[in-house]
């Protein structure tokens, strides 16, 4: 037993190799590219769900992205905290985007999967907070809700949407920018400020 933490991070490096190259990996796929049988990886993980979510929590760990996360929750301002979080989900994208991507597409198809990832701690749970920061320090435009107000942050900083600007060329900077600015003409208060 003393191979298993090897294994687990080998299991996962795996996984996120596989997602990263746009596949969307059956537990034997993660297997055979970790070098080890089916049963080993069952062993870590009691489903591909679980793994998925997994790997794409141990890849955010390995690139720093809860300690940005951090930041942009101690932010003094809604304001601030919006252009932080915009900024980090532009670098969080040219990260891992493929992989977060690969794993959009498997959801579509996979009930239990895109479950999984709705019930844990993600954009959507974060784009929320910013948006009642800004009810509460009476930020938010008077004619958009609170629920059009996150959902647009949402779709606004989702991996897809952020490759698009980068593969247009744009760099991640001005990436982030239009995105600030798009979501801030859109859901803040312009007497606000």
């Amino acid at each position: 037993m003393a191979d298993l933490p090897d294994s687990r991070t080998r299991i996962l490096a795996a996984a996120l190799h596989l997602l990263r190259e746009q596949a969307e990996p059956s537990m034997g796929m993660i297997a055979a590219r970790a070098g080890l049988s089916r049963q080993a990886v069952y062993l870590h993980f009691d489903s591909r769900e679980e793994l998925l979510v997994t790997v794409a929590d141990w890849a955010n760990a390995a690139i720093g992205l809860p300690e940005r996360l951090d930041q942009v929750a101690r932010a003094e301002s809604a304001r601030t905290m919006l252009g932080l979080f915009i900024d980090v989900a532009v670098w969080h994208a040219s990260q891992i985007g493929p992989a977060i991507r690969a794993l959009d597409r498997i959801m579509e198809t996979d009930s239990a999967l895109a479950e999984r990832w709705r019930t844990r701690n993600g954009r959507a749970a974060h784009a929320a907070k910013i948006i009642a920061s800004l009810v509460e320090q009476r930020q938010l435009r008077p004619d958009v809700s609170t629920v059009e107000a996150t959902t647009l942050l949402g779709a606004l900083t989702r991996p897809e949407v952020i490759t698009d600007l980068l593969n247009a060329g744009q760099a991640e900077i001005t990436a982030a920018q239009l995105l600030q600015r798009a979501v801030e003409g859109a859901v803040c208060d312009p007497g606000g400020r």
